[in-house]
């Protein structure tokens, strides 16, 4: 922390060095962990040669509705894999604990992502616009293999979305020991609440996957690349207070 006492004269020169702090050195605790333009701060899970995540601006067109169309540019996160396993997940270099994520997403016809938080935790993405009753793996929303969302609010393919999830993750003892699980303390889906404080005994992810073996007090947002094509946009996190 920086702290700054300001008298007199020296006030214009002190808040020149501010400003020139504020523009610099804070620069790394944005909340924004995608710049629009990069991968940069980004990690692919595994072989990189196997990714499909490219920036640029994503469509779906009309002939073509089970694919994302790239156009060049700027702002959008995009993964082309057309099936499962044609590319991998990213994730964040920078860890988080208990955080608010506000993101935006788009999918095609029949795509399926998610949106796991520390890389464990996922919030289901998939084409489930109109599906009743909702259900905990395959609707829009879904805490996957933990709960069904109170509504499907999915809307259509090809159409921006946006989501919302506040988490408290598990706690742990001196020695290491998990004392707490992890919380979805609230997740709305473009604009409709679908969970209020959901406890999650463990990593939603299947067992024989080695990252969901153990659970730790951070971790990154991941976004899941393996089951499908995917465009985010206007990422970010902001740490929680601990509560």
């Amino acid at each position: 922390m920086i702290k700054m006492v300001i008298f007199g004269r020296h006030a214009l020169a002190a808040g020149c060095i501010l400003t020139l702090l504020m523009a610099t050195g804070c620069r790394s605790r944005s909340p924004e962990v995608f710049d629009g333009e990069t991968l940069r701060g980004w990690h692919v899970r595994g072989d990189p040669n196997s990714s499909g995540w490219v920036i640029g601006v994503a469509a779906v067109r009309p002939e073509s509705p089970r694919i994302l169309t790239v156009y060049e540019g700027a702002g959008q996160l995009i993964n082309v894999a057309l099936y499962n396993n044609h590319s991998r997940d990213i994730y964040t270099a920078r860890y988080f604990g208990d955080c608010r994520v506000e993101l935006e997403f788009m999918i095609p016809q029949g795509a399926n992502s998610g949106v796991l938080l520390m890389g464990r935790y996922e919030v289901q993405i998939a084409d489930s616009n109109g599906v009743e009753p909702p259900d905990r793996y395959h609707t829009m929303g879904a805490i996957t293999g933990v709960a069904a969302p109170r509504a499907n609010a999915a809307l259509a393919p090809a159409r921006w979305q946006s989501l919302i999830v506040e988490f408290r993750a598990p706690r742990f003892d001196a020695s290491g020991n998990k004392v707490e699980h992890a919380r979805f303390l609230r997740v709305e889906l473009n604009g409709r609440l679908l969970h209020e404080d959901v406890v999650v005994t463990r990593p939603t992810g299947p067992q024989g996957d080695p990252l969901n073996r153990t659970e730790e007090p951070t971790g990154p947002l991941m976004l899941q690349g393996t089951q499908g094509s995917v465009a985010f946009r206007r990422i970010v996190v902001r740490p929680l207070p601990q509560r």
